[in-house]
C-alpha cells in the first residue's frame, strides 16, 4: 500500500511540473530528453523484471503438466479480459486510441476507425472532418495508419529486454551474486528507481500536453470502469477454466483473482491447503505477467488502448506500465497504473474469499 502512495505522489508530481513547464515555456512540441529518459527507464525496469524471473527456481520446478494448465487458464483470462474491456470501451463511447467522443458522433468516429483499418482512412478524412469538426479531425488524423508489421519496433525491443533478463537471471545470477537475497534486494531497489522515474515522466507528458489532460479530464469517472472491466473480465476467465481442470470453482476463481501477482496470490492458497492450485497460481500468474508484456503491443494496435491496459492486471502498475507507455499514450499509461493499483489491493481479498 505505502509503495502505491508513493507511485502516485510520483505520478502527481510529473503532472505538476508538466503544468507549470507548459505555461512558463508554452506548448512548444515535445521534449526530446524527456524521451530518452523514458526509454531507460522502460529498459531498466524489463531487464531487471526479467531476471528476477530467470533467477526464480519456482519458474523451474513447476513445469510440465501444471504448466500447461497454467498456460492454458492464463490465455482464457486474457482473452476473457479484452472481450470485456472491449464491451466496456464502446459501451462508454470511446474509440480505439482511447478518446472520449461526443455521443452524437460516436458513429462517425467508429465508423472512421473500420475505414482506417481497411486503408481507406485518407480517402474519407475531407468528409469526416466536415462532419466532426477541426478538433475531432485532429485526433483521426494522430491516427497512425495499421500497414506496419504485427512484430514492430517495440515489440521487437521488449522481446530482447525479456529474453536477455530471463537468460542473465537463469545462468548468472548465482554465480555472480552468492546472496540471492542480496541479488533481490538491489533488483527491487533498481525497479523502485526506474518505476518512479517512469511515472514522473508519464505525468509530466500528460500535464505537459493539453490534449492529453484534456483526455483525462473528459473521462471522469468513467475511469472506475475500467478496472472494473478487468476484474469481470478476469473472473468470467476463471469460470471458463474451470470447466478445463481437475480443481474446484473456488479453486479457479482464487487463482484468477491473483491478477499477475504471483509472489502472493500462491502464497495465500497454499496457506488454504491447496497444493495444485498454488501451483497453477504460480505459473498462470507469471505467466499473464510475462504474456502481458508480449501482448500488450499487439492488442493495443489491433483491439484498442484501453484493452492493452487492461491485459496486465496487477502489474499494469508497475513491470508491464512501460510496456503500456509504449504502445499507446500517457494518458492510457495512467488507465493502466490505476486498473493495476485496484486489482493489486484486491488480491489478498478476493484470493482469500473465494479460498475459504
Amino acid at each position: 500500500m505505502q509503495e502505491i502512495l508513493i507511485y502516485i505522489v510520483f505520478v502527481l508530481l510529473g503532472v505538476g511540473a508538466g503544468i507549470i513547464l507548459r505555461k512558463t515555456r508554452g506548448n512548444k512540441g515535445p521534449i526530446p530528453w524527456i524521451s530518452a529518459i523514458k526509454s531507460v527507464s522502460i529498459c531498466v525496469l524489463l531487464f531487471v523484471m526479467s531476471t528476477r524471473i530467470g533467477s526464480n527456481d519456482e519458474v523451474a520446478k513447476n513445469l510440465g503438466t501444471i504448466g500447461v494448465y497454467g498456460l492454458v487458464f492464463t490465455i482464457i483470462v486474457i482473452i476473457s479480459t479484452i472481450g470485456v474491456a472491449f464491451l466496456t470501451r464502446r459501451m462508454l463511447g470511446f474509440n480505439s486510441r482511447g478518446t472520449l467522443v461526443k455521443d452524437n458522433l460516436a458513429k462517425e468516429n467508429f465508423a472512421k476507425e473500420d475505414l482506417a483499418s481497411n486503408g481507406r482512412a485518407h480517402e474519407e478524412s475531407a468528409s469526416v472532418s466536415e462532419k466532426l469538426g477541426d478538433a475531432d479531425a485532429k485526433v483521426i488524423e494522430r491516427e497512425p495508419s495499421d500497414s506496419k508489421s504485427p512484430i514492430d519496433k517495440t515489440t521487437i525491443q521488449i522481446l530482447v529486454f525479456v529474453a536477455l533478463g530471463i537468460l542473465v537471471g537463469y545462468f548468472l545470477v548465482d554465480k555472480i551474486f552468492s546472496d540471492y537475497d542480496k541479488f533481490v534486494e538491489l533488483a527491487s531497489l533498481a525497479i523502485k528507481i526506474g518505476l518512479s522515474t517512469l511515472l514522473f515522466f508519464v505525468g509530466f507528458d500528460l500535464g505537459y500536453e493539453e490534449s492529453g489532460m484534456g483526455d483525462f479530464k473528459k473521462a471522469g469517472f468513467r475511469i472506475v470502469f475500467f478496472p472494473i472491466a478487468t476484474i469481470i473480465g478476469t473472473l468470467a476467465g476463471g469460470v471458463i477454466a474451470f470447466f478445463l481442470m481437475p480443481i474446484s470453482m473456488k479453486e479457479s476463481l482464487a487463482i484468477a483473482s491473483g491478477f499477475g501477482w504471483y509472489s502472493l496470490a500462491p502464497v495465500i492458497i497454499m496457506d488454504a491447503g491447496y497444493i495444485t492450485a498454488s501451483a497453477i497460481s504460480f505459473i498462470h500468474n507469471v505467466l499473464r505477467e510475462l504474456l502481458a508484456i508480449l501482448f500488450v503491443p499487439l492488442v493495443a494496435k489491433y483491439v484498442g488502448y484501453i484493452e492493452a491496459s487492461c491485459v496486465p492486471g496487477a502489474p499494469g502498475m508497475d513491470i508491464c506500465l512501460p510496456v503500456v507507455e509504449r504502445s499507446t499514450n500517457g494518458t492510457i499509461a495512467i488507465y493502466s497504473f490505476i486498473t493495476g493499483s485496484v486489482t493489486s489491493l484486491l488480491v489478498p481479498v478476493l484470493v482469500s474469499l473465494f479460498i475459504s
